[in-house]
């Protein structure tokens, strides 16, 4: 699951927090207009679609303040420059970067509200973003990670549909009762996101650094981890409930949508 948060730097940020100050003196008694404002926001071109809505939705709630888009490859945003906009999306992977410079924490603008605002966020989603007791980012949302299962294999092969709490040995159970040789059908298609070998890490009490937030070296040869590792590698090499990654791709075709379209085509059973 990777968590995303949107992070601001000291100038915008100010000119927004004195946007509202003037908002909520005006009740009562008149207050002189705002200056207009302008936001450079910095976000994925693959989300460009929802967050031109929401910048929409936002002038529309905020006159007199306008919302520019920066759209950036994934990967850039997490080495943005911050002279290119105001605030920006990252990652998980990129916030040890946070505070190493360029970037405000949000401590100042939170003030007396922090704990309630922190609140309002899983901690586990929050905490990446929290370091040296200061908050440089908050979550906008969580990817959730979730397998999809072709039924009509499942019904042809007489396979029990996945149920909560299954375990490893019963994924490669499964796996192998829909896997067809002959016919290319495959049980399950890994290591086509590169992310996925490290949720089965993870999963089985294994690491690939001894500490997230403040990392001194890697433990790729935690015992744990290898052995998550090499039963991930055992469904390909061992055995052959799932294509290798480049079979995966061009068996299904989409990249790395190959699972999801090895699902939808009736050529994999789990994806």
């Amino acid at each position: 699951m990777q968590r995303r948060s949107g992070v601001c730097r000291p100038p915008v940020l100010g000119a927004v927090a004195a946007v509202l100050v003037l908002f909520v003196c005006a009740c009562g008694r008149a207050t002189p207009t705002p200056p207009a404002a302008t936001i450079r926001f910095a976000c994925s071109d693959e989300d460009l679609g929802y967050y031109d809505q929401m910048a929409h939705t936002f002038a529309e709630q905020h006159p007199g303040v306008t919302v520019t888009l920066v759209p950036k490859r994934p990967a850039a945003l997490g080495a943005i420059d911050p002279r290119e906009c105001d605030a920006f999306i990252v990652g998980d992977s990129s916030a040890p970067r946070l505070a190493q410079g360029g970037v405000a924490s949000l401590e100042s603008w939170l003030g007396e509200h922090a704990a309630a605002v922190k609140a309002d966020f899983y901690s586990t989603a929050l905490a990446p973003f929290v370091r040296d007791g200061k908050t440089w980012a908050v979550p906008t949302g969580i990817d959730p990670v979730v397998m999809f299962y072709n039924k009509t294999l499942f019904d042809e092969r007489g396979t029990p549909y996945p149920a909560p709490g299954w375990t490893w040995d019963d994924f490669l159970q499964i796996a192998r009762s829909l896997r067809r040789g002959g016919s290319g059908v495959y049980g399950y298609a890994a290591g086509v996101w590169p992310d996925e070998a490290l949720l089965f890490v993870l999963q089985h009490g294994g690491n690939i650094v001894d500490d997230w937030q403040n990392p001194t070296r890697a433990t790729f040869d935690d015992p744990a981890t290898v052995e998550a590792m090499e039963w991930y590698a055992e469904l390909m090499y061992r055995h052959d409930v799932s294509p290798n990654p480049d079979e995966a791709r061009a068996f299904f075709g989409g990249g790395r949508q190959a699972a999801y379209n090895g699902v939808l085509q009736g050529k994999e059973g789990v994806g």
